[in-house]
């Protein structure tokens, strides 16, 4: 099974606190004998499933989890079809494409013990505006903000660039766990290395303020090759980083990008040889530069690009897929797609548009600044960036004009097209400095460098963002931009910001909300938990059948009463797949045209019926005539007809 981390940043939509510039955490906190070490103590919200509603009143969303935690609720359109704004969302923040789903309401987070709870929706949007009968889906999450996180995984120096989870781990089996570490490596020259530790172990960590040591199980694998093959002459350190990112199919494969200040950028494919030790270049990577490394700058001559940092992503497309932010200008802010097996650069998506602000200086010189892109995630809905580095506020003496560097969350789809943007507004990764602080009542004092270090997204299209910018540990955004909740934990030590967040939401028991503690010297995990489904006008329901029936395969069983009038019943298998399957019921015209949803969500195998009461997305009561059921759940798809009859 493959564990996938996801990097979360989280905030409240409601009264979010702009320029807040203290150190997160617990200011008297003590790391000592106490701090739990381990495998992880999982938070798990039961299945609440699909909501019927009348929309005549208040409609409450149950849940069970079985520790306390915070919860919050947020509810999204569903099905449809809105037109693009440029505006949208709290505080008008977000420029979204047509067709994306938007977000309703969200509540407050509310803390609640373990056991039965409930949250209220009163029916309607932010803006306190009813809302029409239709289908919505809602989300629940549960995180455990009080409790102290379990140490999962040690860091290393302050200069590990990036730390990964093998992917090939055993759902509730001990992981590894990888950084890739630039700076203090024994026996390694150029300083670079990979580290590999087992995580879950009872170890103690290095952190500084409390003077622990440092007594963590690493295996080193050194890698003196890397400057070698790029040209770079520094010996390791801030300006030689790169990141890391494992092969889906085989966890010995590693994909690193180099980074900075060296004459080659790009990307090379290392292997792991258990035996020997060691860890080298992939001399048949069949296209690349070099032996294993694909070098940009001369495989793509006209794009201007210059050393920069890299920060790579192993989708599941059989593509890496690389975010490059130039050092300087003029130069090229970009996303470059590379196919796995070959090493063929796929495409570069130019986002200039989204990352370079025009500057040009009192001498009528040009200044521009790249800030991006930085982190990145791609899945099958699109391509996550955050911004990166330096996010100053540059002051031009000569005209005494300040201006605001582009630094905003971006989600492209994978042709280059904008599906949304998250500015400033809605009080999550905000970006405000000088005159427009001051006009916003925004203490901004020591806020002269802020970061986003890194983004990944989880369930339903929703992504996690760290920053700098507040004392929180994150900020989660929507599937169309707008900002949900924030997390800031109390059980941690104080210490900046957190650059590596991710959310495992598959059903292991490694889930939960992963980050580093104390800076970057060690990984942790605190319970969390996400579950979905939708809330339909009238009588559309999912009913699990029977559990405690393991269908070897995944089946569509015939609608009935056919022809039905007004409800009809959709019976349904989900095979036994060792995981939950995102399974997806949809009604459509003769004609193709999708009328509604019934599901679309993780189910585990059980047998299943959907009930439809012949409403379309919008809970307008559908005419007579042939209609067309679909059953999609992973690779199993399989349609069905059936007719009303009035």
């Amino acid at each position: 099974m493959r564990i996938v981390l996801v990097l979360v940043s989280l905030v409240l939509a409601s009264g979010a606190a702009y320029g807040q510039t203290t150190d997160y955490g617990d200011p008297d906190f003590t790391f000592d004998a106490s701090y739990r070490y381990g495998f992880p103590d999982k938070l798990t919200l039961d299945e609440t499933g699909d909501l019927s509603h009348d929309f005549s009143g208040d409609l409450e969303v149950p849940f069970t989890m079985d520790q306390e935690g915070r919860v919050w609720l947020a509810v999204y359109t569903e099905g449809a079809n809105p037109a693009a704004t440029t505006s949208g969302g709290p505080g008008g923040a977000v420029t979204r494409a047509a067709g994306i789903d938007g977000l309703v309401w969200v509540s407050a987070g509310v803390d609640m013990p373990a056991g039965s709870g409930a949250i209220t929706w009163d029916g309607t949007d932010f803006d306190g505006n009813a809302v029409g009968s239709g289908t919505y889906r809602y989300y629940l999450f549960a995180v455990n903000q009080d409790a102290v996180p379990t140490v999962v995984g040690g860091g290393g120096s302050p200069w590990n660039q990036s730390t990964r989870f093998d992917p090939s781990a055993d759902a509730n089996a001990p992981m590894v766990y990888w950084i890739y570490n630039v700076t203090d490596v024994e026996g390694g020259a150029n300083g670079h290395s990979l580290r590999r530790a087992p995580m879950g172990t009872d170890y103690s960590v290095f952190y500084p303020a409390e003077g622990v040591e440092k007594q963590i199980p690493y295996e080193t694998f050194a890698m003196p090759w890397v400057n070698e093959m790029t040209g770079a002459e520094t010996d390791g350190g801030w300006n030689d980083m790169g990141s890391l990112e494992i092969e889906p199919t085989d966890n010995n494969v590693f994909y690193i990008s180099k980074s900075r200040n060296t004459p080659q950028v790009g990307v090379f494919r290392a292997i792991l040889d258990e035996d020997a030790g060691t860890i080298t270049p992939d001399p048949d990577w069949p296209v690349a530069d070099a032996g294993s490394f694909v070098a940009f700058d001369e495989r793509l001559p006209n794009t201007a690009l210059a050393a920069g940092q890299h920060h790579p992503w192993v989708a599941d497309d059989g593509l890496i897929w690389v975010a490059h932010r130039p050092n300087g200008w003029p130069v090229t802010p970009a996303v470059y797609s590379i196919e796995r097996a070959t090493g063929e650069i796929v495409d570069m998506i130019d986002y200039t548009e989204y990352y370079v602000t025009p500057w040009v200086d009192a001498d009528g010189g040009d200044q521009s600044r790249v800030e991006g892109p930085w982190g990145i995630e791609v899945d099958d809905t699109g391509i996550y960036t955050s911004g990166g580095g330096n996010h100053q506020f540059w002051d031009n003496v000569a005209e005494g004009e300040w201006f605001q560097l582009q630094s905003f969350p971006v989600k492209l789809d994978h042709s280059g097209n904008l599906l949304w943007k998250n500015e400033n507004g809605d009080g999550f990764v905000e970006r405000l400095f000088g005159p427009e602080a001051d006009a916003a009542g925004v203490d901004n004092t020591g806020m002269q460098n802020m970061y986003v270090s890194d983004v990944s997204s989880t369930s339903w299209g929703i992504s996690i963002w760290s920053g700098y910018n507040d004392p929180v540990d994150g900020y989660v955004l929507g599937p169309d931009g707008s900002g949900l909740f924030k997390i800031d934990r109390r059980g941690v030590p104080r210490g900046t910001n957190p650059g590596f967040n991710r959310w495992v939401n598959n059903g292991s028991a490694w889930d939960g909300y992963y980050t580093q503690t104390g800076g970057q010297i060690t990984a942790t995990h605190t319970p969390a938990d996400l579950i979905s489904g939708l809330i339909i006008s009238g009588a559309t329901a999912i009913l699990e059948v029977d559990s405690n029936v393991t269908p070897e395969a995944s089946a569509l069983g015939d609608a009935y009463p056919n022809p039905f009038n007004p409800d009809v019943t959709i019976p349904f298998e989900i095979a036994n797949v060792g995981k939950n399957v995102n399974v997806r019921i949809a009604v459509y015209n003769v004609a193709g045209q999708e009328i509604v949803v019934l599901a679309d969500e993780p189910m585990h195998s059980a047998t299943y019926e959907a009930t439809w009461d012949g409403l379309d997305a919008n809970g307008n009561q559908v005419g007579s005539g042939v209609y067309v059921y679909q059953l999609t759940a992973g690779d199993f798809v399989v349609s069905k007809r059936m007719s009303l009859l009035k």
